[in-house]
């Protein structure tokens, strides 16, 4: 799955600095849409390029208001996955010290 993300994400990265239409840019932003998912679970090394990808649609010609909303909500959504995931790895961090210190 991961080498899938990475081609894909590789691509859109590629072809969203020439894309100055709407609908183009409507399916770049369907397919990120698709990919959050499998970003936050299996790709998450990718999410500065995915970054990068709504930073250059949003300097776009092209792109609509709607569409400007829609990469708000990609980015919100990302963030908060990432600071969930933090706090899941953070939490297992500390229960793993408090337990390795337990037995010491």
């Amino acid at each position: 799955m991961y080498q899938v993300v990475t081609a894909v994400i590789a691509l859109i990265a590629q072809i969203a600095p020439a894309v100055s239409t709407a609908g183009t840019i409507a399916k770049i932003i369907s397919s990120l849409v698709a990919l959050l998912p499998a970003l936050v679970k299996f790709a998450q090394d990718l999410i500065p390029t995915v970054k990068n990808i709504i930073a250059t649609l949003r300097s776009s010609e092209g792109i609509t208001p709607e569409q400007l909303e829609e990469l708000d909500a990609i980015e919100a959504k990302i963030d908060a996955d990432y600071d969930e995931a933090s706090a899941a790895a953070a939490a297992e961090d500390a229960a793993a010290e408090a337990e390795a210190l337990g037995k010491v």
